[in-house]
């Protein structure tokens, strides 16, 4: 038995057809070839029917003017005052269609071009700024409408800019992205499959003395997601590659796996597992497990446990264990107790060199009272008793490597660095005429590093 499913004008799902057909002989198991055969007949049974809608439908074209503009004025009592001013014009156009049915495919065009005018004045001195920029997405889609076990989805996109600068520097930027993704409709384990690049192509060329600096890399990845009513998977691979010669090269793993766990009236358990592992460019890898349990025993009395489990090798090995309990008691709906037990140990590493060790510990009892008064009042009050203790035992000092900052800002704005205890001398700062940027505070620098701990000057 084959079905040739056929669409119609009507709205309703598409239905399927049954016909009989026979075969002489000996029976045969279908093959590959057979069932892609059968696939064929099946959309091409939908092509020639003759309530099939139109082969090629494009919706109405949706277009807009964009007009924009910004700008600020700022008045200083002691210094220059200074104004910038942004015109921006473009055009927005979108167009949708659909192949046969938009169920089996349809597809989404985007266009963007614009430029933009920019005025800056500082005191006396005044800058004009001319920008282009042309914006594409493209995407497509096959069979998502449709009860087929699979479906496909492609997208394109471009992102070019013209930028100019002060002092007659110009910057050209183009950013293309591309990804296609398969979707498997598994009924206990629907999943995801995308392969995706990321191509970036930046020129600087310096206003004054003519240089140029490129900036060329790509970033392929590929990326699985699956779901179920407990648990979700995401498994993902990155190759970074820098196309320029200065070995920064990269390929890099991650995995997380998460479940979740409920039953009774309130009782659950929560696992989450975390890799991540960076070879090559600054190698880097990160495991992490953790277990989060809460029992409740009675309408009154439950009970919570957490465990963390973490290692870091990052230059000097880290290892963590946490762990946690806790009971809580709610009597009536006035007082209620509640008591933990922690603690943690933590250990530093560099090869065989044990470089030093952290032990806390701690216990905790609360007590809350709570009471309604009239006239919509309440009555609070509590009370909480905690000891702890601190132990560390550090042989050496731990440096770490910070590769993964997400900092990208304009101009002259402050970064603050997120880790702690960083070496100043290790910090590389590169933008557009500078790669790598000069630190310092006098003339010929272009930036300044400022520790915030002074009475650890080399470190921030």
């Amino acid at each position: 038995m084959s079905f040739l499913p056929q669409a119609r004008a009507s709205n309703g799902p598409l239905r399927a057809i049954g016909c009989a057909s026979g075969a002489v002989g000996s029976r045969m198991k279908a093959t590959a070839w057979q069932r892609c055969l059968i696939v064929l007949m099946a959309f091409l049974g939908i092509m020639s029917d003759a309530k099939a809608q139109e082969w090629f439908v494009l919706d109405p074209l949706d277009w807009a003017l964009v007009l924009d503009f910004d700008g600020y004025w700022r008045d200083y009592k002691d210094s220059a005052d200074t104004q910038q001013t942004k015109f921006e014009e473009g055009v927005r156009l979108r167009q949708r269609g659909h192949s046969v049915d938009p169920r089996i495919a349809s597809f989404f065009l985007d266009l963007h071009p614009r430029l933009a005018q920019v005025d800056f004045e500082n005191g006396g001195d005044d800058e004009d700024f001319d920008n282009s920029f042309l914006d594409y997405n493209a995407s497509l889609s096959l069979l998502h409408g449709t009860p087929a076990p699979f479906s496909f989805e492609a997208r394109a996109g471009q992102n070019t800019a013209t930028l100019d600068g002060d002092l007659g520097s110009r910057t050209d930027l183009k950013t293309s992205n591309e990804a296609i993704t398969l979707n498997a409709r598994n009924e206990f384990f629907p999943s995801t499959i995308t392969f995706s690049q990321r191509d970036l192509d930046e020129k600087f060329r310096s206003g004054i003395s003519g240089a140029t600096t490129d900036r060329e890399e790509a970033v392929d990845t590929v990326t699985f997601r699956g779901h179920s009513s407990k648990m979700d998977l995401l498994l993902e691979q990155i190759d970074f590659d820098d196309r320029l010669p200065k070995d920064n090269d990269y390929n890099s793993e991650i995995g997380r796996l998460n479940h979740s766990l409920r039953w009774g009236k309130g009782s659950n358990l929560h696992s989450l597992l975390d890799y991540y592992k960076r070879e090559d460019f600054l190698p880097y890898e990160r495991v992490s497990i953790d277990e989060s349990a809460r029992l409740q025993h009675t309408r009154n009395l439950f009970s919570s446990y957490d465990y963390n489990y973490s290692s870091v090798k990052n230059g000097a090995d880290t290892k963590r264990n946490y762990a946690r309990a806790g009971l809580t008691h709610q009597f009536y709906r006035n007082l209620t107790t509640s008591a933990y037990l922690k603690g943690s140990d933590n250990e530093f590493e560099s090869g065989a060199v044990q470089l030093g060790e952290e032990k806390e510990r701690e216990a905790r009892l609360d007590l809350s009272y709570t009471k309604k008064i009239p006239h919509g009042g309440r009555l609070s009050a509590g009370l909480g008793v905690a000891e702890g203790t601190v132990d560390r035992d550090v042989e050496e000092l731990v440096v770490l490597q910070v590769f993964d900052e997400p900092q990208l800002v304009d101009a002259t704005y402050i970064i603050i660095l997120n880790e702690r205890f960083i070496d100043t001398s290790t910090i590389v700062v590169t933008a557009p005429g500078c790669s790598p940027c000069t630190p310092g505070t006098g003339p010929g620098t272009d930036y300044e590093v400022v520790p915030a701990a002074k009475s650890h000057p080399n470190f921030i």
